[in-house]
């Protein structure tokens, strides 16, 4: 992971099912990491986090309580130009749906929730879709949100291929591209979302 921090050097890092503990240290240089682990001993593998360059102004923003299983952490960066907007690592499990949505949309009027949503459809990419997909689809189309989701499947698995992994936005009509990368050792490539944008930052020290 480092190797791959220092080739590409993202400003954010989302994380998803990192299989830490709170008794587990975890830092890179230059970055500030914000981590929600999974203490249940029974499926301890889970946990989402946050890395993000020191000199980015922003906060750490507390999950809110949610209800069907859902694994998130949250961070809202601050830039001069504009009010502050909500950048989420998000996890969900497969057996629970993805109501939590509604919960964390509302903390910001504008944001950006990445991750391994789980759900597949063939709006996105997918060969086939399932009753999660379904929702969510529904889910997008009635709260006029963006989906950005790679060209090229996101996880393999024996004989297969998804897309899985993507991002949803409120609010910020932003161009953005999104590439599923060949790299690490995990059945799901890390995906890469690219904003040709130039926001202004306070100056951090």
């Amino acid at each position: 992971m480092r190797d791959f921090i220092d080739k590409h050097a993202p400003d954010l890092l989302l994380l998803q099912e990192t299989h830490l503990r709170p008794e587990h240290s975890f830092s890179i240089p230059n970055y500030i990491c914000y981590r929600n682990d999974r203490t249940n001993s029974v499926r301890g593998w889970g946990g989402t986090a946050i890395l993000i360059k020191r000199n980015i102004s922003h906060f750490h923003v507390p999950t809110p309580p949610l209800l069907t299983g859902v694994e998130t952490t949250l961070v809202a960066l601050t830039p001069t130009d504009q009010e502050p907007f909500m950048v989420a690592s998000f996890y969900a499990p497969p057996n629970p749906n993805c109501a939590d949505l509604d919960t964390l949309f509302k903390i910001f009027n504008t944001g950006i929730v990445a991750g391994d949503y789980n759900a597949k459809h063939t709006s996105w990419g997918c060969v086939s879709s399932d009753p999660r997909g379904n929702y969510l689809l529904r889910y997008i189309t009635n709260n006029k949100l963006d989906l950005i989701a790679p060209p090229t499947p996101t996880r393999y698995g024996f004989n297969s291929a998804s897309t899985i992994d993507y991002a949803l936005i409120k609010n910020l009509n932003w161009p953005c591209t999104a590439d599923s990368l060949a790299e690490l050792s995990s059945d799901h490539n890390p995906i890469r979302f690219y904003f040709p944008l130039n926001l202004k930052f306070p100056r951090l020290n």
